[in-house]
């Protein structure tokens, strides 16, 4: 081989390689903004903050709490929770109940849910890289609008981020410091603020889960925070405090969360001191706090709240029955007035922008135009029938264009079949993938995001499963082109490369047909949801993978591929590139 071509050669090579890198570092970006689009401040089936209803207290306590003091400890499962000395003797007091997480069961997506009183769908929070303040409103605002002091403590600065303007005070323990610093800045919290709301976070558990998953470390870092729980009721009078010690989620044996698996949903409440009775019944939702707090400090409900109060767990001698219903017939009031509002409010966009898709448009119309004396039920079905729509025209229109993916590799298939190359291979792709979805099975990882203990562990194992999956796929196109010689071997194998490249780049506008689920409401099935995150992490290390490849051919195969291309047998005894395989 001359080398002139030789170098031609070479540079091709240089150049596979930089398009596969670039690939994969667009996949990648890709995919992180796939995750942080599933968030907004203003989601689709929310209304704007100044057309939420506001409705006046029909109902207070004619002596709430002095202060309520919540107390979250991140992580933490309910059978650990059970085990835990100082939460049992709490919860003897008063409730120690069962609460389920939000899907996904993630620590953002749960703090907004408390104090929002809403679901995902709602609040426009779906995971942890939302770090901005929220859209909707929360019980913190309100208690903040009646003159109520609300401040906190952690070590986690996500309830600053994500609650700044409902907050008078904020500190962040740093993390490194061990349980004393913490339960030191949150004993200090509790002595200068006796009144309003004081908010306690605890991320150790969550910390220990992540890094040990269940095991000795998680539950020697339980025993820590128990005994600050400990110090922190001693520090109160519970005959004039209330005190809410809950869990944002919990953790699988292995470590992570974010899937519906029952030990991360099911999660400890524990409610005593004034105003709350006592017992073990079931707390519900954990997005019943925010409301619950409404109805035991006399505060307005938040204005986007779907959960009802946890009536059940009040003093019925402190929140007589009568009072109870006034209120309850306020909170579904308010729900009739927000839902209508919605419906009418996205009726008359669409009839206004004339929405396209007649057929789906005709039968959103028909579920938005609602009688103002229609039911909370009619107007559930209504909204939900609306969300279902808008997302089935969303997907269908994008449907088609994400269509159009597959004509290029068509056309590549067809022009490999004219220059005569090997098809047979091309059928190791599909099995390749479903490989990948075996050994990911096979592995015990359930497909949500739960499967992520630590980001540098959910990078390392997808890593190690793409790459060797992914050299098993290279030992077979080997095998099925081993009688090929010189540059015919080199050319099919470029064609192939060239072809499982373009498959795996071509997963990228799947994301936008998939935002078309997540960026609003409703929520799809979290396998839909966290698909495309394994397949976007698993498209990285193999575009990186082949580029690599390519970069090292361009390196160090000049000299084999002259070589090569000077052995008479190589030429005069090879088999033609379009024998069949």
């Amino acid at each position: 081989m001359n080398p002139p071509r030789r170098s031609r050669q070479r540079l091709g090579r240089f150049v596979s390689a930089a398009l596969c890198l670039t690939m994969a570092g667009a996949l990648y970006m890709l995919t992180m903004q796939y995750v942080r689009a599933a968030n907004t401040d203003q989601p689709e089936g929310a209304l704007p903050a100044a057309q939420r209803p506001q409705t006046a207290v029909s109902a207070a306590p004619s002596q709430p709490p002095r202060r309520l003091v919540l107390v979250v400890i991140d992580g933490l499962r309910l059978d650990v929770a059970q085990q835990m000395p100082q939460l049992q003797a709490l919860g003897e007091r008063g409730h120690f109940a069962k609460a389920s997480a939000p899907l996904p069961s993630l620590s953002r997506v749960s703090y907004t849910a408390m104090v929002a009183g809403a679901n995902p769908e709602r609040t426009g929070i779906r995971n942890n890289s939302f770090n901005s303040p929220v859209g909707v409103d929360t019980v913190l605002q309100r208690a903040k609008d009646a003159g109520l002091k609300v401040s906190g403590v952690g070590d986690l600065a996500y309830w600053e981020e994500n609650f700044e303007p409902s907050l008078d005070a904020w500190t962040t323990v740093d993390d490194t410091k061990g349980s004393e610093a913490l339960q030191s800045a949150a004993l200090a919290l509790l002595k200068r603020q006796t009144e309003g709301i004081a908010i306690i976070h605890m991320l150790a558990v969550d910390r220990a889960g992540h890094a040990h998953g269940v095991t000795e470390p998680y539950h020697k870092a339980a025993a820590e925070l128990d005994a600050i729980v400990g110090q922190v009721g001693k520090a109160l009078d519970l005959d004039k405090d209330a005190l809410m010690i809950v869990a944002d989620h919990g953790h699988v044996d292995r470590g992570g969360h974010g899937g519906d698996e029952p030990e991360v949903l099911a999660i400890p409440a524990v409610l005593v001191g004034y105003g709350f009775g006592k017992g073990a019944q079931d707390f519900g939702p954990i997005s019943a706090l925010g409301p619950t707090v409404s109805l035991l400090m006399g505060l307005e409900y938040p204005r986007d709240m779907t959960t009802a109060p946890a009536y059940h767990v009040l003093d019925p001698a402190l929140y007589p029955e009568k009072d109870q219903e006034a209120r309850r017939q306020e909170w579904m009031s308010h729900r009739r007035q927000y839902e209508t509002r919605w419906l009418k409010g996205v009726y008359e966009d669409w009839t206004s922008v004339r929405w396209s898709g007649e057929e789906v448009g005709n039968r959103v119309s028909s579920a938005t135009v609602t009688p103002h004396d229609a039911t909370l039920e009619r107007l559930l079905e209504a909204r939900a029938t609306t969300l279902d729509e808008i997302q089935r025209d969303r997907r269908v229109g994008r449907t088609p264009m994400v269509a159009l993916l597959i004509v290029p590799q068509v056309l590549l298939m067809v022009l490999g079949l004219i220059q005569g190359f090997r098809m047979a291979p091309l059928f190791l792709s599909p099995l390749t993938l479903l490989g990948v979805m075996g050994v990911y099975w096979s592995m015990g990882w359930p497909l949500s995001f739960s499967a992520i203990s630590s980001k540098l562990n959910f990078v390392l194992m997808l890593g190690a499963l793409t790459v060797g999956v992914l050299s098993a796929h290279g030992g077979a196109l080997w095998w099925m082109l081993r009688e090929l010689k010189g540059e015919q071997r080199a050319a099919a194998w470029r064609f192939h490369a060239t072809v499982v490249a373009l498959l795996t780049a071509s997963a990228a506008p799947f994301y936008w047909l998939l935002a078309g689920f997540a960026v609003d409401a409703p929520q799809p099935a979290l396998w839909v949801w966290f698909a495309p995150i394994v397949l976007g992490a698993a498209g990285t290390a193999a575009l990186t993978l082949v580029g690599l490849v390519w970069f090292g051919a361009a390196l160090f195969g000049g000299k084999g591929a002259q070589a090569t291309a000077t052995e008479p047998s190589d030429t005069a005894g090879a088999e033609a590139p379009g024998a069949s395989a």
